[in-house]
């Protein structure tokens, strides 16, 4: 059997503070998605050669992770921001310089006068999808407050039902394991609980969780 490859890619979990109670922001994927249909899922994609772009903004902060973690980690921190504001509407960004790109959204943003604001992530943790799965991704989780972004939540784009979901006692919405981990582990980070960040990954049917 022909294991395909895990293809990088990033999410980025809105957090924001509505009466004292933390929610996520949330959205469903369409039924004809090829990956992960019709479950509710954190905005993000793939990686692009093109998220590695430079900026003159702040760098994503490193401090304290793995080698192994900070690998690709500055684009990473890029796409997750530049998927999120293709698919819901919102934007971690300010004014800056960016540097050219064929990419219309890269491009979009440096005709606007903005860069993307990547020292206001921080990092929750990395999963990637089981050996058998025919769509596999080395998925990484950001993190980053409301309060820093900019834009209107759009209404039926790429993510269906765009929603806050509170962090404590979420909806009975259909996910995978690893955003029920992830929202999991989001818990631990506000509780400050965590002396190190987590891989999930699966062998042999069982999940596997070590952090590094």
């Amino acid at each position: 059997m022909t294991i395909a490859r895990a293809r990088d890619a990033a999410s980025l979990i809105v957090y924001r503070n509505n009466s004292n109670a933390l929610e996520v922001l949330m959205g469903r994927r369409r039924k004809q998605a090829r990956f992960a249909p019709g479950v509710y899922v954190f905005p993000g994609g793939t990686l692009d050669a093109a998220d590695n772009i430079s900026s003159s903004s702040p760098t994503f902060n490193t401090a304290g992770l793995s080698a192994v973690v900070r690998t690709k980690i500055h684009a990473l921190a890029n796409a997750a921001i530049r998927e999120t504001w293709e698919e819901t509407g919102l934007l971690l960004a300010e004014k800056g310089k960016l540097a050219q790109s064929l990419h219309p959204t890269w491009e979009q943003l440096r005709l606007q006068g903005m860069a993307p604001s990547p020292q206001h992530l921080d990092y929750l943790g990395r999963a990637i999808t089981p050996s058998d799965s025919p769509t596999r991704f080395h998925a990484r989780f950001f993190v980053a407050p409301f309060e820093h972004f900019s834009g209107v939540l759009i209404d039926e784009g790429e993510l269906l039902d765009l929603r806050w979901v509170p962090l404590e006692q979420p909806a009975d919405l259909p996910m995978y394991d690893v955003t029920e981990f992830m929202l999991e582990e989001l818990r631990r980070f506000f509780a400050g609980s965590r002396s190190a960040t987590p891989l999930l990954c699966y062998r042999q049917n069982r999940t596997l969780i070590r952090y590094e």
